[in-house]
């Protein structure tokens, strides 16, 4: 995780024996982007004297310590015991100081409140995973274990028709738990990013039905996402709902296949005629597999924050790109100012600079815009850097293809979204 150097306050507080009896508030104002959040409080009195001591938020008491402790951690997935983990938002926070027994002489109390910023950085994660809760093979707690040991930063649980996932209780560690659901009709299945509880009720019958549904989930704040458009594979998997709704589309799902090849073609179409939709990828791992694993393929997002939210909603932005699994390679792909997603414009947005790391000598690259694939190379370094003027494109997508051996054929190991041009 890249953070800033920690900053650190001090407040003083002068009580006396009148104020016994009252909770006291210190308030001091957090930034934008806080990663992690620590409150010491250094006593200054012996038992039998107690100064109680707890943190609230701009919007909730957080915590609370009474006199068992005088100091606190507060991060995204974890906290000190009495506290709450979870988003630190900007605004006013308090130290709480519980004036419970007090010395006859006046007390000099110190409060130093330390945090760290989260830096906008790419973050990798698998957008499509099952448990228990449905059709996969292990818990909650096992799943998590798993995408941590593929070196994920986040996963989403997305469960066939079920919430439960999201409301199961599970250890707390650095990864980002982000809720979904598999809306799992028999006409397609698309991912419902977000909210822990989107659909209440889940069955479709008719077009009407999915819309009102629909709506309804993106009135609470959620993300809709087409899975695995054009797998036949099964009967009902393949999306039959039409295609105007949806701004997220899975692309890549699981090992590359042919329907992942229709998928990338359709929204290559798409794209060409205007529309602005955001591909993103999905292991769709249920238990052990030859092929199947969580991170292969990966999602990589550039995100302000390290935090459900904050990496929903960059995704939205177009701020992705995918790999064959959570090695990459990297892409970082500027215009200017503009970064994959964007929408590039003014005299600075003329000349596209595309770095690469950790791509393989003889890999190729191509360039891919509305008149199709606009520039092809061949790799011939691990790190490879290079700028592509910009003149009547309407938007710019790159993919990294690889030869692998043991199956004889060339096969994506990036594929990345557009910046667009105007």
């Amino acid at each position: 995780m890249n953070l800033s150097p920690v900053q650190t306050i001090t407040i003083g507080q002068r009580i006396s024996r009148q104020e016994q009896g009252l909770v006291m508030a210190l308030p001091f104002d957090l930034p934008d982007h806080v990663a992690d959040l620590t409150v010491s409080l250094h006593p200054t009195w012996t038992p039998p004297y107690v100064v109680d001591f707890g943190l609230a938020d701009p919007h909730r008491i957080r915590g609370w310590s009474g006199g068992a402790r005088t100091h606190c951690y507060i991060g995204p997935q974890q906290a000190t015991p009495g506290y709450l983990s979870g988003a630190l938002d900007r605004g006013t926070w308090s130290v709480l100081l519980g004036l419970y027994r007090l010395p006859p002489e006046p007390l000099n109390i110190e409060v130093t409140i330390s945090w760290r910023q989260f830096l906008p950085q790419w973050v990798k994660g698998d957008l499509h995973v099952h448990t228990l809760h449905s059709d996969g093979a292990w818990t909650v707690d096992e799943t998590l274990d798993r995408v941590l040991d593929a070196g994920l930063d986040f996963v989403a649980l997305s469960d066939h028709n079920t919430q439960s996932q999201n409301l199961a209780p599970h250890k707390q560690s650095s990864l980002v738990v982000i809720p979904a659901m598999e809306w799992t009709t028999y006409r397609g299945h698309a991912n419902i990013f977000g909210i822990a509880d989107p659909l209440p009720d889940w069955r479709v019958n008719t077009i009407d039905d999915l819309d009102r549904k629909m709506e309804r989930a993106v009135s609470l704040g959620a993300y809709v996402c087409i899975n695995h458009p054009f797998d036949s594979s099964q009967p009902g998997i393949s999306w039959d709902w039409g295609f105007d709704r949806p701004t997220w589309i899975e692309v890549w799902n699981g090992p590359w296949r042919p329907s992942n090849q229709a998928a990338v073609d359709w929204w290559q179409s798409q794209l060409r005629e205007g529309r602005h939709l955001v591909a993103v990828s999905g292991s769709d791992t249920h238990g052990p597999g030859t092929l199947v694993h969580h991170g292969q393929p990966t999602t990589w997002v550039f995100a302000s924050a390290l935090d459900g939210a904050s990496i929903l909603s960059a995704i939205n932005e177009g701020h992705a790109f995918m790999t064959y699994d959570p090695h990459g390679p990297e892409l970082r792909m500027h215009c200017g100012r503009y970064l994959i997603g964007d929408i590039a414009t003014g005299p600075d947005s003329r000349i596209l600079d595309i770095e690469l790391h950790g791509v393989s000598p003889q890999d190729r690259i191509r360039l891919i815009s509305q008149r199709g694939v606009d520039m092809e190379a061949l790799i011939t370094t691990t790190a490879w850097h290079m700028r592509y003027p910009i003149d009547s494109q309407n938007f710019i997508r790159v993919e990294i293809h690889r030869y692998h051996d043991d199956w004889e054929f060339w096969m994506p190991t990036l594929i990345s979204n557009p910046i667009y041009f105007v």
